[in-house]
């Protein structure tokens, strides 16, 4: 009875505020229900040098979750040249993270016998399952530098 009282202009207008309000009361609903991933990188760090070619390196990312749990997660370590020239990539996949969980991912890697002798940097990026979605990168994370053997 209400609603015949009503313009159709009035009745649009209280069909609209209705629908954005049940929208805005959903988004409120979902984001109190499950807490949206919050993946960070706390930091890259590489084995103390001199380091020198077939050497091993490790190199060690730390991960910080301040959001729900994610399964099957790749952990992309690149290291770069000192000409931006990539010498490394090597994905970690399947790592787990709890919901507010740190976690450490490693890598050893042999330094080629034929790596030129120079600074290197390394880029972490963490990404969902199938490479998707990009939850966090670092880029210039941990340094070092091959020099010659002494």
């Amino acid at each position: 009875m209400f609603l015949k009282k009503l313009s159709p202009a009035a009745g649009l207008i209280l069909g609209a505020c209705a629908l954005l309000g049940f929208v805005f009361w959903l988004q409120a609903a979902g984001s109190a229900v499950v807490a949206a991933p919050e993946v960070r990188i706390v930091g890259t760090k590489a084995s103390a040098g001199p380091l020198a070619p077939g050497d091993v390196v490790t190199i060690t990312t730390a991960l910080r979750n301040e959001g729900r749990s994610l399964q099957d997660l790749t952990v992309e370590l690149e290291v770069r040249g000192e000409n931006s020239q990539i010498v490394l990539r090597a994905p970690r996949r399947g790592v787990k993270l709890g919901s507010a969980q740190d976690q450490t991912v490693s890598w050893v890697w042999r330094l080629p016998t034929d790596l030129p002798l120079g600074s290197y940097t390394t880029e972490v990026s963490v990404y969902g399952p199938n490479w998707s979605p990009l939850y966090s990168r670092q880029e210039d994370g941990a340094s070092f530098a091959v020099e010659r053997r002494r």
